[in-house]
């Protein structure tokens, strides 16, 4: 089995954080459409469209392996025909702080990386600190569609534009959300680098806390563009992001589920401020770490190191 490893740490106690993986309604709000958890009668199951491989509740894709009050889930979970493990494991930072660490395990990779798993959990775990927060918390992709062709993404943030144009622009803010060494010339034709390495990002146009084109070629692929669009309206703001120029059948899914967890965390950083920390993966050796956030980079040295390890 492969391991992917992950912690959060969140402004919550244990026992909230607790109720909010193992409740029927709280998984409702930030993991799934659909869910029917009953510790006591061993029961754990999610499903529906924004479950990846869409499951029906008859489908039962999931299994309870084990649990303990605020410090321990486990469950099984088929990722359609390929068996994984998944390990929540618990820790006190403080009297509202806590740290949750999560260890997927998955067998048949291909299959189980029909979409990128990691990406799933840095929505999902983005999603649970906002609930426990009482924020919006409804960032979702519908795996019951193809992932094929342009893509779209809509979510609504308590930032205001100005806020949100500058987590788009600003260097410091950038490197909170996706850019390792940020450098921007706000002008058409101007850098956007997010210090990945890759040539081919650039400003292609912008309105001033309204809406930021850039273009976007990763190596020999087709130039495509980024578009974010800010909507103010009824005291919130309508962020529409679209990265288009692609065929219509053209395989997006290894980026689909990315441009999403880009969008809530670029709301969270506009409406937390430059303190927030993304969920974060180790990044020691790690051969792709320069395309993850400095923040995730600041996050390493907080990161509960014996938490990540599997139990014996």
């Amino acid at each position: 089995m492969k391991s992917l490893a992950m912690q959060a740490h969140i402004e919550a106690s244990l026992g909230a954080v607790y109720r909010a993986i193992t409740t029927t309604d709280a998984a409702q709000a930030w993991l799934a459409e659909s869910a029917d958890i009953d510790l006591a009668a061993g029961r754990f199951l999610f499903w529906g469209a924004a479950t990846p491989f869409h499951p029906s509740r008859e489908d039962k894709h999931q299994s309870l392996l084990a649990h303990k009050a605020d410090r321990l889930l486990k469950f099984a979970w088929h990722l359609g025909h390929a068996p994984s493990k998944v390990t929540i494991k618990l820790r006190e930072l403080g009297a509202e702080r806590t740290a949750l660490t999560l260890i997927h395990q998955r067998e048949g990779q291909e299959e189980a990386e029909a979409f990128t798993l990691e990406d799933f959990w840095f929505v999902h775990l983005e999603n649970l600190r906002r609930y426990l927060d009482g924020k919006s918390c409804e960032a979702r992709v519908d795996f019951s569609r193809p992932m094929t062709g342009d893509i779209k993404h809509s979510l609504a943030s308590t930032a205001s534009p100005e806020a949100i144009f500058s987590v788009l622009t600003r260097p410091n803010l950038m490197e909170r959300w996706i850019a390792n060494q940020a450098r921007v010339e706000l002008k058409p034709g101007g850098e956007y680098d997010l210090g990945w390495g890759i040539d081919g990002i650039r400003v292609l146009d912008f309105a001033q806390n309204q809406g930021l084109t850039i273009s976007w070629q990763m190596g020999d692929e087709a130039p495509t563009r980024a578009t974010w669009r800010l909507e103010r309206s009824a005291g919130k703001t309508r962020i529409r992001f679209d990265h288009s120029g692609f065929s219509p059948d053209f395989p997006n899914n290894g980026i689909w589920i990315g441009w999403l967890n880009y969008l809530n965390w670029i709301r969270s950083v506009a409406e937390y401020g430059e303190t927030w920390q993304p969920p974060a993966i180790p990044l020691a050796d790690h051969p792709w770490g320069h395309i993850y956030p400095q923040s995730m980079h600041e996050m390493q040295e907080k990161l509960v190191q014996s938490d990540l390890q599997l139990d014996a």
